[in-house]
């Protein structure tokens, strides 16, 4: 499961407007074409947590409501006072997120 997280946490990355107009090979990290990440995202199976920071200037909340839009499997939490480093800006609240996640019986 903390594989798909990971893997989803790519796809995110990669289906931003930001990381695919980069030209300094950020958006590359996966060798996924682009265009094809949103084919990848829709075929996911299993439940997936999507954790977007409020202020994030990668990850809009456009962005984030076409990803639960396009994959039924996938929640969406965000975190406020957050930006797209939300692991470093709010720890704690992105531990407490993941780990209610994880423990809940819709992440199974």
């Amino acid at each position: 499961m903390t594989r798909l997280f990971v893997a989803a946490l790519s796809l995110v990355a990669l289906a931003t407007p930001a990381a695919a107009a980069a030209d300094d090979g950020s958006a590359s990290r996966v060798d996924t074409p682009p265009g094809e990440q949103w084919e990848r995202w829709r075929e996911i199976a299993v439940p997936t947590l999507v954790v977007r920071g409020a202020e994030s200037d990668i990850l809009s909340a456009e962005i984030a409501q076409r990803m639960l839009d396009e994959q039924p499997n996938a929640e969406l939490v965000t975190i406020d006072d957050a930006g797209h480093t939300l692991t470093l800006d709010q720890p704690e609240a992105f531990v407490a997120v993941v780990g209610a996640w994880l423990g809940s019986p819709t992440s199974r």
